[in-house]
């Protein structure tokens, strides 16, 4: 991942450093996955995502801090580790994932009703694992994990390996809050693996139990059984995962991946913002359907979806402006039209163009999100709210968040706080008048409602609230950020977008 450099007189950590890092860092988060949600504790996500950015900090200068081998595969596609070393960080991640769950286990008994200093039989052993929800089909579990371990690793490449983003310091925090978005939205459904070492908390349950349970064949094989019918889950879905992000990182950024991916460079550039604007919609669309989703009830769905637009816009940023809403790229095209100067920062053709794959990022999203879930979340205003009320609260709410988009990603001047004040924009927004209106602030976002309806075509007079609100809440925005922003203007050529 993120590796800084080194100064006079010192030298890069060797392999064997490096090897003890992941596999400390990996022990950490199994620990934490382990007795968090093996207490069943409400905040689990929270704590597991924060381990996770903390240890990345931590271990980002020695190793990259990777505990993750579908990271490790990712960012070996990506052309970042030799296979040889990606196979040994692989090793110790794993054997990583197995310690943190023998040390959980030491304490245990504190919460799972057992006595003394070790669980004494099979029934004692109470630990957080990655495993389905009660009636989730495999299908259902393997998407989940496949297309979170997506967004994970395509965060990973894009914060800590992207050389337009070397020496951010968000990194860490887009990568944990990607986890903690993933487990809120569909860890009930896969168990929020997103990492084969977390899937060797399942080996320490079925190899401490069969241990306890020595002698009783029939149970052995029962508990194996119940392993290889469910858990391989936890394994194949991240890898395929990383797999995916890794390819689609040399698709979009041939010029950092090495002379193996020069073939049609240009081109691949050109498209690069707007696959980027697809992907960071879809997941957006995605989080949103299986957060909100009648079956999930968590009350941190504000901050998962949150949390996957803040690490979205960090991972975006740099390459397509990471807009990811209809009203947010017309907030930007008109930021300096509305200034007098004759270009829009976005040309009217990108602009549509923007506009046309985020609807159709959201709507795939909302797709995958049906096979993962079935009934999918989607915005739909309070029943006692008419019309006209929920477009007031949806112009009000993008209002406010195309005008955080303004001041915090299209100034002369850089920061890093930008994702942060975006993503929880939308999190403050959700809660404040989410029962009112929906809580879409989104157009793209908006769409989702009609993958739950018999007829996607009909018009049922609900979907203009989601338009207008959040474009008129656009167009007030750019015109406030003239007022408010006058220094930006005064140089036509000191505009930038994160």
């Amino acid at each position: 991942m993120s590796r800084s450099k080194t100064g006079k007189g010192s030298s890069d950590p060797s392999l064997l450093t490096k090897l003890a890092a992941e596999l400390l860092g990996t022990a950490l988060l199994t620990f934490t996955i382990a007795a968090a949600a093996g207490q069943g504790a409400e905040l689990a996500p929270v704590a597991i995502g924060s381990t996770l950015m903390a240890a990345i900090y931590a271990g980002g200068h020695i190793s990259g801090a990777h505990f993750n081998p579908a990271v490790t595969l990712a960012i070996f596609i990506r052309g970042k580790i030799s296979l040889i070393e990606g196979i040994l960080y692989a090793a110790f991640q794993l054997c990583g994932g197995f310690l943190g769950g023998c040390v959980a286990l030491t304490i245990e008994p504190a919460w799972g009703g057992g006595s003394g200093w070790w669980p004494r039989t099979p029934a004692d052993i109470v630990i957080g694992y990655a495993h389905k929800g009660d009636g989730v089909t495999d299908t259902a579990a393997l998407i989940a994990e496949i297309v979170l371990t997506f967004a994970l690793c395509h965060t990973v490449l894009h914060v800590a390996t992207n050389d337009d983003q070397t020496g951010n310091s968000y990194f860490g925090l887009a990568i944990g809050f990607t986890v903690v978005s993933g487990a809120v939205s569909v860890g009930g459904v896969s168990g929020g693996a997103f990492n084969p070492a977390v899937g060797m908390l399942s080996f320490v349950r079925l190899m401490y139990t069969a241990a306890l349970s020595l002698g009783y064949k029939a149970e052995i094989l029962t508990l194996i059984a119940e392993f290889t019918s469910e858990s391989w889950i936890s394994f194949i879905g991240p890898l395929i995962g990383g797999l995916i992000a890794g390819l689609l990182f040399r698709l979009t950024h041939p010029s950092q991946c090495g002379g193996g991916s020069a073939i049609f460079k240009a081109p691949r550039e050109s498209l690069a913002p707007f696959i980027i604007e697809f992907v960071g919609t879809m997941l957006l669309g995605f989080t949103v359907a299986t957060a909100a989703a009648p079956s999930n009830g968590s009350v941190l769905a504000p901050i998962s979806i949150g949390s996957i637009l803040m690490a979205q816009v960090y991972a975006g940023g740099s390459t397509s402006g990471a807009h990811y809403n209809p009203a947010v790229t017309v907030a930007v095209s008109l930021r300096r039209w509305m200034g007098g100067q004759q270009s829009l920062i976005v040309p009217p053709l990108v602009v549509l163009t923007y506009i046309l794959v985020q609807s159709a990022g959201a709507l795939t999203g909302g797709a995958l999100a049906l096979q993962v879930v079935g009934s999918i979340g989607y915005p739909a205003a309070g029943a006692n709210t008419v019309g006209a009320v929920a477009c007031v609260a949806e112009a009000v709410a993008t209002f406010f968040l195309c005008l955080v988009v303004l001041q915090t990603a299209t100034l002369k001047t850089s920061n890093t706080y930008f994702g942060l004040a975006i993503g929880f924009t939308v999190t403050a927004m959700a809660v404040t008048v989410g029962g009112i209106s929906g809580g879409a602030f989104n157009p793209a976002v908006g769409l989702l409602g009609r993958l739950a309806v018999a007829n996607p075509l009909a018009f049922d007079g609900t979907l203009w609230y989601y338009i207008v609100g959040p474009i008129v809440g656009g167009a007030a925005a750019a015109g406030a950020f003239r007022l408010l922003a006058t220094g930006e203007f005064a140089d036509a050529n000191g505009f930038s977008m994160h």
